[in-house]
């Protein structure tokens, strides 16, 4: 429910013509900071159970949030002020701006851990899930008139195993942890697209 009231309070948020600039677009760049919220709130409460010594407090987890979202936001603005706007495909050419301070922040808190450096890895191959996918999409659509699309369409399940398996390497040392990081990764991806992108090609 908390998830549910949260992407109905995002989308409650209205959107400004695009054309207006993005000094005007304070819905969409609220957006962009509610969703950076979202996200590192939901990697740090994660990293809890994954990454042994990490309890942060309920001042550090607000700073930490507040910080990564308001510098995700703020590079955001400087991109678009500068070059354009709308960022092209922001989710995935922003990404640095997000993951950088995550990641500085996370090592700086924690220090350098094995366990510490497979998290990492393991947000990493989520984000890499996030790309992957619409990559195929475009791939798929390229070869669907083709006669490649064969081949394309059997991609796929070599796709999710692969995928699949690097979540278990970099998750293994969780054990029981581990089926429900695969499951909430891999396969839920890989059936949000072949529920949404597949059906509709």
């Amino acid at each position: 429910m908390p998830m549910v009231a949260l992407v109905t309070l995002q989308e409650l948020l209205p959107l400004q013509e695009p054309e207006a600039g993005w000094r005007r677009n304070y819905g969409f760049w609220c957006r962009v900071f509610m969703l950076g919220v979202i996200v590192s709130h939901t990697y740090l409460i994660q990293g809890k159970y994954m990454v042994d010594g990490f309890a942060p407090s309920s001042w550090q987890l607000v700073v930490f949030v507040l910080g990564i979202s308001g510098t995700y936001t703020g590079i955001g603005m400087i991109v678009a002020a500068n070059l354009v706007f709308p960022i092209p495909f922001f989710y995935i050419t922003m990404t640095p701006a997000f993951y950088v301070p995550l990641l500085i922040l996370l090592y700086c808190t924690l220090g350098k851990s094995r366990k510490l450096t497979k998290y990492v890895c393991f947000i990493a191959t989520q984000k890499m899930m996030g790309m992957l996918y619409p990559i195929y999409q475009l791939l798929f659509h390229r070869a669907s008139t083709t006669d490649f699309v064969l081949p394309v369409i059997l991609l796929l399940p070599v796709v999710k195993l692969v995928v699949k398996n690097v979540v278990l390497y970099f998750t293994h040392h969780l054990e029981d942890l581990t089926p429900e990081a695969v499951i909430f990764t891999v396969d839920f991806y890989n059936a949000l697209y072949l529920a949404t992108c597949m059906e509709s090609a």
